[in-house]
């Protein structure tokens, strides 16, 4: 999903020249990213402490170090990022800390990588000679597995389907990178009033589970998380190592000072359940990507009978009160969910709409 943190490391190593991303751009986020999350005491948006991101005492603060703080804006950070210019530790540390500076450089991404897309895919149309009138038809649809979240992309509207197969072939095959993850970020950044609603839909349904169902297959389970159910505080229909570690009455959301992956799998289990719950006998669209070419940039095609079916999904709702008893107590959490589902008392999840 889409969220207002640095694309991961990986990423931004299988970027190449191809999307014009320089080495010193890919460095300087990588290090951002490598960074982020281990300064507990000092969140983005706070002030910014320049001496202490030097590693020294107050007494190193001196004038040089205040002129060069004064020099530091965000708007020059991102014109020095976009000539690909890599930045030093202490403009990592500014940007980190300035409200808005990991959004900012994420977005320049997101255009950088639309730019190497539509360049890319250009590059494929002019390699198979196709015309003018009939880059103007051609449609790309991107979608994604349910149980894998690997996504897949197709190519109609041109008149030769062989060359069609060739270019989709060649979106699909690539090994560096993947398109379709790019192209239906694209779409759901740029589609017009679908982002919110899409992205709340993407993340309470089972298409985004990926590492659920893959931290299941590892431990034994490879159905689907659809046929689990919740009885007398449990997970059930679970094989017996998964119910051990799963239903274990002292599992807990941390482990040795760290996030408990266990606990965070029966909270996205739980979360995939409830979602179904209150969508028993309504029809679930599977959420599919659709773009096309205009002038050599990618443009999106808006899908209202798509967004029609989404908006009557009803949907979680992330109240205070609903976000610290899953957090704390998910099973509890489902538990009312569904009591609250039986009751008719909406308060707890509501319309897409």
């Amino acid at each position: 999903m889409i969220r207002n943190t640095i694309h991961t490391n990986s990423a931004f190593q299988k970027m190449g020249s191809k999307f014009g991303v320089t080495t010193p751009q890919k460095n300087s986020l990588i290090s951002i990213l490598n960074s982020m999350g281990t300064e507990s005491s000092q969140k983005q948006g706070d002030s910014f402490n320049f001496s202490g991101a030097l590693g020294i005492g107050t007494e190193g603060y001196n004038s040089k170090m205040i002129e060069a703080r004064q020099k530091m804006n965000l708007p020059s950070m991102i014109s020095k990022f976009k000539r690909g210019e890599e930045f030093t530790d202490i403009e990592m540390t500014f940007i980190k800390k300035t409200k808005g500076g990991v959004e900012a450089l994420n977005k320049v991404m997101g255009e950088m990588k639309a730019q190497g897309e539509s360049q890319y895919i250009t590059g494929l149309l002019d390699k198979y000679k196709v015309s003018e009138s009939d880059r103007a038809k051609m449609v790309i649809d991107i979608s994604q597995d349910k149980k894998s979240g690997a996504f897949t992309l197709s190519i109609s509207g041109l008149a030769d389907g062989e060359i069609s197969k060739k270019i989709s072939d060649a979106l699909n095959g690539d090994k560096t990178i993947s398109h379709g993850k790019n192209l239906f970020e694209f779409n759901m950044k740029n589609a017009k009033n679908t982002s919110a609603l899409s992205e709340q839909f993407l993340s309470q349904t089972n298409q985004n589970s990926a590492p659920i169902t893959s931290y299941l297959a590892k431990n034994g389970f490879t159905g689907a998380i659809s046929s689990l159910d919740v009885k007398d505080g449990k997970i059930t229909g679970l094989p017996e190592k998964l119910d051990a570690i799963l239903n274990n009455p002292k599992l807990s959301a941390t482990a040795f000072g760290k996030p408990n992956e266990a606990f965070e799998m029966k909270k996205g289990i739980l979360k995939s359940l409830a979602f179904d719950k209150i969508n028993e006998g309504k029809e679930i669209p599977a959420y599919s990507a659709k773009i096309t070419m205009k002038n050599g940039s990618l443009s999106v095609i808006e899908q209202p009978e798509l967004m029609a079916k989404i908006k009557n999904v009803s949907l979680l709702k992330t109240t205070d009160t609903a976000e610290k008893q899953f957090k704390n107590d998910p099973i509890s959490w489902y538990n009312s969910v569904v009591s609250a589902k039986k009751n008719e008392n909406f308060e707890l999840f509501a319309s897409g709409n």
